[in-house]
């Protein structure tokens, strides 16, 4: 059984390398993609001070960790996409071996294996195997956590060192990992007369040793809370399609809930099936410990993230979710494998049932032409293709009033052109700001390619540049480039200038 077992997670773990590195590098990288490749440049007491300036737009708002890996990573690698993206690629395809590690060491070899393919095969899990962000390896320290951190209940006190290192690596990678380590706080003190009496001066002392850890870059923390943390709270909880456990299952499951009018009658199934495994198991096996385990560490986050909401602090994201994902996924594995019945046919049908779903995502999200990120690098192509001497390619901000060059998209252009062209960096604080910039450079004769985000935020006054530019000069041609992703299309505009437009 052993050797079986290693044998199907071995192709499984091959599966989850080819979905993850299949077409990397086929879309383009966007605007904090790129803030990280340019930060990640720099030496390192450069990108910590970086990290814990409040006056740089164009940082992300996150601990160090992944940005330093990131840094050795391009001094190794280089720069290319490829590159850049395969490390997330690799915690990926790690999070898969750690999550059968985890559902095997709960459940037995068979939930261990189903959660392996679940993870291989989830969008969440995907999309952010193929982004340069800092959320793979948060979900794998999340995950390598929660499986050291069961071992040690089982008295292998060997993973300490486990459990010490990935806690400290969570930490300093995501700051949601806080609340993982807080559930399991929670679950330590709830469960401490069954499970951990022998031990609780250990875990005192675990949990006192990690706090202080992190307190050289708690003052960071406070100062990223204040300058940036997300606005708002959950949607509206009485709409039928935006309630907070609706958004969060739908999310866990199948990720960012921007797609979530494209596929609502879809979701609804895939949401009730998911659900049925969810409760079958939870309600029919309740008594284990390995199930409250799982539902305590991934229902205690969401809880206190939605009560915080609820409160009005500024903590709600979807996208750090990823962290608190396998749980669930290893409970839908449980469900498939004990909740269902002794009948292999009605076990094979759900499992069918669940792969299919995942896949229709998968397929429609990650691999789809319509649901690409903004497409900048087709644009530079098509740039390149018409780009004369002497021509200016000026470039709009991705949000006005902006106070640097080389923000977000900004930063994208500047990556995928690579200086080739005579490139302007639009600052101003309105649309007559940009357009005196224009003026004050263009030479006759030459043409100027306008470069543009297509998002409700700067719209209004890219359209007031663009009648301005028309008035003066000869609009040759409009080229937009569609994205689904969070609203970032991107548009050029081609004019001409000549000595009496000057």
């Amino acid at each position: 059984m052993t050797r079986k077992f290693w044998s199907l997670l071995l192709l499984i773990i091959i599966l989850a390398t080819v979905i993850r590195f299949y077409n990397i590098d086929k879309n383009s990288i966007w605007g904090d993609e790129a803030c990280m490749i340019y930060l990640c440049r720099d030496s390192i007491p450069e990108i910590i001070e970086a990290l814990q300036s409040p006056d740089r737009p164009d940082v992300d708002v996150a601990p160090p960790v992944y940005f330093i890996l990131l840094h050795f990573w391009i001094r190794i690698w280089g720069d290319s996409v490829f590159v850049l993206r395969s490390l997330s690629a690799i915690f990926g395809v790690l999070t898969v071996f750690v999550s059968a590690m985890l559902g095997k060491e709960l459940f037995g070899n068979t939930t261990g294996l189903i959660t392996a393919f679940i993870v291989t095969i989830n969008p969440f899990q995907v999309w952010y195997s193929q982004e340069i962000r800092m959320y793979t390896l948060a979900c794998l320290m999340a995950v390598l956590v929660m499986w050291s951190f069961f071992k040690i209940c089982s008295e292998k006190r060997i993973f300490w060192i486990v459990f010490w290192i990935s806690s400290i690596s969570l930490m300093y990678t995501q700051y949601y990992g806080f609340l993982l380590l807080a559930a399991l706080g929670v679950f330590t003190l709830c469960n401490a007369k069954a499970v951990f009496l022998s031990r609780w001066k250990m875990w005192m002392l675990t949990f006192v040793l990690l706090a202080i850890s992190f307190l050289p870059w708690l003052p960071t923390l406070v100062t990223d809370y204040r300058h940036a943390g997300a606005s708002g709270g959950f949607p509206n909880l009485f709409n039928p399609i935006k309630t907070p456990v609706f958004l969060f299952t739908k999310m866990t499951l199948f990720g960012n809930e921007t797609y979530i009018y494209d596929h609502f009658l879809f979701y609804l199934l895939a949401i009730a099936v998911f659900a049925f495994l969810l409760c079958w198991s939870t309600i029919k096996f309740w008594r284990l410990l390995a199930v409250k385990y799982l539902i305590f560490i991934a229902g205690f986050p969401f809880l206190t993230v939605y009560l915080a909401s609820l409160a009005g602090l500024r903590i709600y994201k979807s996208h750090p979710f990823i962290l608190f994902q396998i749980p669930i996924l290893i409970l839908i594995g449980f469900g498939i494998v004990r909740s269902i019945g002794k009948s292999s046919a009605s076990k094979q049908l759900v499992l069918l049932m669940v792969t299919g779903m995942n896949i229709y995502v998968l397929l429609s999200l990650n691999f789809s032409s319509e649901y690409v990120k903004p497409r900048i690098n087709e644009m530079v192509e098509w740039i390149k293709s018409r780009y004369h001497e002497a021509d200016l390619v000026a470039v709009a901000p991705s949000f006005i009033p902006n106070p640097m060059e080389n923000v977000g998209d900004l930063l994208v252009f500047r990556y995928y052109s690579r200086d080739e062209f005579r490139n302007l960096y639009l600052v101003g604080n309105n649309s007559e700001d940009l357009y005196n910039s224009i003026r004050n450079v263009v030479v006759p004769g030459k043409r100027i390619f306008l470069v543009y985000q297509i998002n409700q935020q700067v719209l209004p006054e890219v359209k007031t540049l663009k009648t301005m530019l028309s008035e003066s000069y000869q609009l040759l041609s409009t080229k937009n480039f569609q994205s689904r992703i969070r609203g970032f299309s991107v548009g050029v505009s081609l004019y001409a200038v000549s000595d009496r437009n000057r």
